[in-house]
């Protein structure tokens, strides 16, 4: 046993201790060696956990630094190009530009329209903002915007568990949506177009994109920059941006003339554009704007007087006056006019700059720019009324039946494809049209002074615009710059210049294979045919007075002419000197036969009688004639005279070349032979009623299809254009008896020259005045019975006195 024992202690020394320990605690009452196992345990549970917990935290610092990296990388790549994007000293480069006319009293410059496109915008500076509308925004949109560092935790934070409340419950916490996104946030989805209603991960992607690009942007800039450019860049009713540009839509006011209610209507607005539009829902914007000033006065930025007495103020919308008698002419934001100058500065930035037409337009329309223009009010004032009215333009023939006529128009599908029938034909639909017309204005320094392209409203911006874009046949109006002024400048003819009034024998492909004899004479040699007709359809075959030809409009007479002058000279002049480039030199097409041809407007009946391959616009038939009212100049045609950008330097001025077109004797021979259509020609009785002279030349293309009238004044050169815009047919001049281009010229000049300075055109020392004999066109002698005047070159003047009326 002691073996045993001695055994049992060497195995288990502690044997005996822990049976001596258990003796003691069960004498001092302690707990039993089960209760101690216990504990134990529960102690092992609780390290656990921590140690669980510990681990957690570990793996979620990783895996929040592992986002944060994540985010980090997503934050550099997603605002890589912040430093362009959110330059707010550039952003004055995105704001509504303006186009300025010339008070023709004062000579000071004002605005005459703006140019909205997608947004309508005027930028402000900062210290023309009052204080009331910076602090009515900030009152009702950022109230910590002066102490926050672009965006607010707490807002941020509550925005988002009021989002989560509602996706769990459907209820909002707050009992409403909340707006977390302060004024630099707002900014910042402005200038980056990121859309704010994305939602999910985007949702979340853009929320984080923001935050960043609000801290940036406050580190960068002053509140005041900021501030500046929100208030330049909020949206509010319509298209129309910026507090600028919504002062002067809603109250007529420059923005730092608003009282401090209309302040506060300005601040309400932006939450909801649509539902606090004071147009359209004066109730609502009223409540809203009343608690836009509460938000002023509990902020401190008001007293309470001034509260008091701003809410109890009525809107104050701005009505335009209507006249009832005033004329509307057109229903589009842009008259004929801009559209012309909005064309012309696009092709010169393309020209100039190297812009695509996309760039040089976004460039118009949100540059900011201001367009300094040639437009005479008066004028462009005059032609609308006259061509909205169209009275002088008839609706029926004289016999009652009405003026138009039908046309084919082939039908294309929604693609653009042409439409075919079941056999493959294309598809054409019949249409009517009523005659149309157009009419340009210039001066005689190249400038435009006044275009409309249409007759009655204008129903739409930058449409078709027939006095710019519109090329026609030109008839009789290609007389003058193609044939006469080349006969007087070079001495081939003078005023009372006598050629026989009969047609030439001219080659014709579809000629009689015999020849036409009389009394045993042949007088048309096959393959040939006498040419051209006379708009009468009768020849005098007399000799015929230079200055009755052009007076009377005669064909044969000008053709002739031309044969002295040569077809490419008288091209050659047009197209150069006149810078006229709708004249085509040479170009190949096919025709409905099949056979490829060349078009040219190198010929007799081309230069001589208008009849041209494409045809030329009124704008560019009033230019060409202006050489015959200022000494022979000519001045590239323009629109506008300068673009400058919003700091007031000059970009773009148009490129401009002067040409001594003719000489100054020959000018005044011309205009004093263009005198004579209107005092017994084709233009009889026409002339512009006053002291002032006027002469022109009538135009009409040999099947009626197009009708002309230019018309000249010391002031002004005018174009005027009537017939249908698909001239399958003509207009019967001889069942209206009268000339609608003639009339509507007169009448637009009447109104835009009365109270105007007494002016005379040029004269010229070169040229002096003779006594004619009106039947032989030599020196009057005493026996002549019909005398006239003449202007003559002093170096080039009839040769001889009459002989056919010998002194008895």
């Amino acid at each position: 046993m002691n073996q045993n024992g001695s055994n049992n202690r060497r195995g288990n020394p502690n044997a005996s201790a822990r049976a001596k320990s258990t003796a003691q605690r069960q004498q001092n009452g302690e707990p039993q060696t089960q209760k101690k196992k216990k504990k134990s345990n529960s102690k092992s549970v609780w390290t656990a956990i921590l140690k669980f917990v510990v681990c957690m935290c570990c793996v979620g610092l990783i895996l929040l630094s592992v986002l944060a990296v994540v985010v980090s990388l997503y934050v550099v790549e997603a605002t890589a190009d912040d430093d362009t994007l959110l330059d707010l000293n550039n952003m004055k480069l995105n704001f509504t530009s303006s186009i300025y006319v010339k008070n023709s009293q004062t000579s000071e410059w004002y605005e005459y329209q703006k140019l909205i496109g997608n947004e309508h915008r005027i930028w402000v500076n900062s210290a023309d903002i009052p204080d009331n509308l910076k602090n009515a925004f900030i009152a009702i949109e950022d109230k910590n915007f002066m102490t926050h560092s672009g965006f607010s935790v707490q807002r941020t934070v509550l925005a988002g568990l009021n989002e989560v409340a509602y996706k769990l419950t459907g209820h909002y916490l707050t009992g409403r949506q909340l707006g977390a996104s302060t004024i630099n946030q707002q900014l910042i989805k402005k200038l980056t177009g990121d859309a704010s209603d994305e939602s999910g991960m985007e949702g979340y992607k853009r929320k984080i994109r923001e935050i960043f690009r609000a801290i940036a942007l406050d580190s960068k800039y002053s509140k005041e920059i900021i501030l500046e450019a929100y208030l330049n860049r909020i949206e509010f009713t319509g298209n129309t941006a910026g507090v600028a540009a919504e002062a002067n839509k809603l109250f007529n006011k420059d923005v730092s003339d608003l009282e401090l209610w209309e302040c506060a209507s300005l601040a309400s607005i932006v939450k909801a554009p649509t539902t606090y539009n004071p147009r359209l829902n004066p109730d609502k914007h009223l409540e809203r704007r009343n608690q836009v000033l509460w938000e002023m006065w509990d902020q401190g930025y008001i007293d309470e007087e001034a509260y008091l007495y701003a809410k109890e103020q009525p809107i104050g919308l701005y009505e335009k006056e209507v006249d009832e008698d005033a004329l509307v002419t057109k229903t589009s934001n842009n008259s004929y006019f801009t559209d012309a100058v909005i064309e012309e500065v696009v092709s010169q930035f393309v020209e100039q700059k190297g812009y695509t037409r996309q760039e040089a337009t976004a460039l118009i329309y949100n540059g900011g720019l201001s367009i300094y223009t040639t437009m005479v009010p008066e004028v462009q004032e005059a032609m609308e009324e006259v061509m909205f009215l169209h009275e002088m333009y008839p609706e029926t023939y004289s016999n009652g039946k009405t003026i138009e006529h039908e046309y084919e128009e082939i039908v294309y599908n929604d693609d653009g494809t042409v439409k075919k029938d079941a056999d493959g034909n294309t598809v054409k639909e019949t249409l009517t049209e009523t005659p149309q017309s157009a009419m340009a204005v210039v001066n005689y320094e190249g400038e435009v002074c006044g275009v409309v392209g249409g007759l009655g409203e204008k129903t739409e911006d930058r449409g078709l615009n027939r006095a710019t874009q519109s090329k026609r046949q030109i008839g009789s109006t290609m007389k003058p710059i193609g044939v006469y002024a080349l006969g007087i400048q070079n001495n081939y003819i003078h005023y009372s210049y006598a050629i026989p009034d009969a047609p030439i024998v001219i080659d014709d492909e579809e000629a009689k294979t015999e020849s036409l004899s009389y009394d045993g004479v042949t007088v048309i040699p096959a393959g040939k045919r006498e040419w051209p007709k006379n708009y009468s359809n009768t020849y005098t075959n007399a000799p015929m007075l230079i200055c009755d030809a052009i007076a009377n409009s005669i064909n044969t007479v000008a053709v002739k002419v031309l044969q002295f002058v040569g077809e490419r000279n008288s091209f050659d002049f047009v197209h150069d000197n006149l810078q006229i480039s709708s004249l085509v030199k040479s170009r190949d097409f096919t025709g409905a036969d099949g056979v490829t041809r060349v078009a040219t407007d190198i010929g007799l009946s081309q230069m001589g009688l208008g009849s041209l391959t494409d045809g030329i616009t009124p704008l560019e038939m009033a230019g060409a004639y202006m050489i015959f009212g200022n000494g022979g100049s000519f001045t590239t045609l323009h629109t506008f005279t300068s673009v400058e950008n919003t700091n007031g330097e000059i970009i773009l001025e148009p490129i401009l070349t002067t040409t001594q077109a003719i000489s100054e004797d020959t000018a005044m021979i011309m205009n004093k032979m263009l005198e004579g259509v209107l005092t017994y020609g084709t233009g009889h009785g026409l002339g512009v009623p006053g002291e002032m002279a006027s002469v022109g030349k009538t135009g009409t293309t040999s099947d009626d299809k197009d009708h002309w009238f230019v018309g000249l004044t010391p002031y002004y050169v005018t174009a005027t254009w009537w017939g249908f815009d698909h001239p399958t047919d003509g207009i019967n001049f001889h069942q209206y008896r009268q000339h609608p281009p003639t009339l509507a010229w007169r009448a637009v000049m009447e109104k835009c020259q009365e109270g105007l300075e007494y002016k005379a055109f040029p004269v010229s020392d070169n040229v002096q005045k003779i006594s004619y004999c009106k039947d032989s066109g030599a020196l009057a002698g005493p026996g002549c019975p019909n005398v006239g005047t003449g202007y003559y070159k002093t170096d080039y003047t009839p040769d001889a006195t009459c002989i056919l009326h010998p002194v008895a």
